[in-house]
């Protein structure tokens, strides 16, 4: 997915004065009974874009958890202290909120599956990390060739921000997944921006960041904090004033908002690192091949099934892609996993067992290595063209005297069908 997608030709791309879009004009007679629903579900006392076909109308109310250190006044925050919380223990600026703006959501989308935003858990040891005091990175990291999963910034009504970029590198407003206020929820029902949120420049003023980054530095709306007009921008939407400050600013054409992080960043599998919960992506439904390429991507496939399970078809699935299984020790996924010989078990239901097991299969390559040979050997086991011939192998046993079938593991991969093992024992009729 990388690339340095000039083909969008980002530059000569202009918004109009609000986030009310060409795309919501066109959608505003069409959008359904579903965004409709969706619409409803928000709070609605931020101001509303100034040309919104969509008044917010509704109300709702959120509550948010917040720890026991000091709450602190980080610019552009305060304007939400009811719903966002603000604390420094140090290093860090530490952010809370349930990640949903008090503005409608979802309407005017025209190239995105519905979801319905939901609250999230951004509190206590899950609370957004801000640096205290960012530092200019040697080597900073463009938003333009990756970072295409997570979140690089946070504006400050507690809503994620991530990368103009979808995770396919394509410019997400553009191809028309983004509602009237730039934003949509994700596959995980959480709400997050793709562009800037200039429209809380008009709650918090020029003087205030509407944004951080998540390297630290502010992000303003589009003038400068005394109101002046934007200097020259950067090729992260920044630039560094002349104290030696540095800040972003959020613009109405491509990358919109800061376009990678000039400052210091851990990056970990293409994210900003910690994602809080955005370490989780729910991939919904996926075809047959996109399941093949994502089994395949990833370091272990966990199954903490914790009952009910006569086979475990999906073990089979991972272990014919390579990938190393862990699994609880029911007895049908021990006996796809050839009793610990094509994967690792932990006891059912008991997480702190599961922690161990995955941490130790991590630290050693040596083992998953064993683990993926093993597992794709056992899957050939039950390859269904294997399977076919033992069940045609059933049904000519029948006619041969003195022998008896046994049911065995792969008659439960068929669903049942009575398909077992030649023994040589006395078949009873």
């Amino acid at each position: 997915m990388c690339g340095n997608h000039s083909h969008h030709e980002h530059s000569h791309i202009h918004l109009p004065s609000s986030m009310v879009t060409r795309r919501s004009a066109l959608r505003i007679g069409g959008i359904g009974i579903g965004a409709a629903l969706l619409a409803a579900c928000s709070k609605s006392n931020e101001s509303a874009p100034t040309t919104s076909l969509t008044e917010a109308t509704t109300t709702t109310t959120s509550t948010v958890v917040s720890t026991s250190a000091v709450i602190s006044t980080l610019a552009g925050f305060e304007y939400f202290a009811d719903s966002v919380k603000v604390v420094n223990n140090g290093n860090l600026w530490l952010v809370e909120s349930n990640g949903l703006p008090a503005h409608n959501m979802m309407v005017g989308i025209t190239s995105w599956q519905q979801q319905v935003p939901t609250s999230q858990p951004y509190t206590g040891t899950n609370a957004w990390q801000i640096p205290t005091n960012p530092v200019i990175a040697d080597t900073p990291v463009s938003a333009k060739t990756q970072l295409y999963r997570g979140a690089i910034a946070l504006a400050v009504n507690g809503v994620p921000i991530f990368n103009a970029l979808n995770n396919r590198g394509d410019d997400a407003y553009l191809v028309g997944e983004l509602d009237e206020w730039g934003g949509h929820a994700g596959r995980a029902d959480d709400y997050h921006y793709h562009i800037a949120p200039l429209h809380l420049q008009e709650i918090v003023g020029n003087q205030s960041p509407i944004a951080y980054a998540l390297d630290g530095y502010a992000i303003y709306g589009e003038t400068e904090p005394d109101g002046s007009a934007v200097a020259t921008l950067d090729e992260f939407n920044g630039h560094e004033m002349a104290d030696g400050s540095y800040h972003y600013h959020g613009t109405r054409t491509y990358p919109y908002i800061n376009g990678g992080l000039r400052g210091v960043v851990s990056v970990v599998e293409d994210q900003i690192d910690p994602q809080l919960r955005h370490r989780f992506e729910f991939l919904g439904r996926i075809s047959e091949k996109e399941k093949a390429d994502f089994l395949s991507s990833v370091a272990i496939y966990i199954a903490p099934n914790t009952g009910g399970e006569s086979f475990g078809i999906v073990l089979l699935e991972a272990m014919a892609t390579g990938t190393p299984v862990v699994a609880s020790d029911l007895e049908a996924f021990s006996r796809v996993l050839d009793h610990g010989k094509a994967g690792i078990t932990f006891e059912n239901e008991n997480s702190a067992d599961l922690a161990r097991v995955v941490s130790d299969l991590l630290a050693n390559p040596s083992q998953r290595a064993e683990l993926s040979a093993q597992g794709k050997s056992r899957a050939a086991e039950f390859d269904w063209s294997v399977v076919a011939q033992r069940i045609v192998d059933v049904y000519e046993s029948v006619r041969v005297p003195g022998v008896k079938v046994e049911p065995d593991l792969t008659g439960q991969m068929i669903g049942r069908l009575g398909r077992g093992r030649i023994t040589p024992e006395s078949r009873s009729d």
